[in-house]
């Protein structure tokens, strides 16, 4: 992940955030890429799948940035913001 992370980022001059998703494991692992640092987080899976959450991760990444919060933060942020809504059972 953090090669391809590295790869996309250098080659269109942008940061990359690569989530872990969609591989089978009970802690996920989502690699950020930006100036030339990676940032990793940690989480677990929820317990039922969902469709969507990248689009929900995204805006409140981008929420975040709105609020001059840096990118690394923002998506820190966004992750446990995700984390805490699908954990209320508020989208079951």
């Amino acid at each position: 992940m953090k090669e391809a992370a590295k790869a996309i980022g250098e080659r269109f001059g942008t940061a990359v955030l690569l989530k872990g998703g969609h591989l089978k494991r009970k802690q996920l692992v989502d690699i950020l890429w930006h100036r030339g640092e990676f940032f990793t987080f940690s989480h677990p899976r929820f317990s039922s799948s969902f469709h969507g959450t990248g689009c929900i991760l995204s805006s409140a990444i981008a929420t975040y940035l709105a609020k001059q919060i840096p990118l690394e933060e923002a998506v820190e942020k966004a992750i446990r913001f995700l984390q805490k809504e699908f954990s209320s059972k508020r989208f079951f």
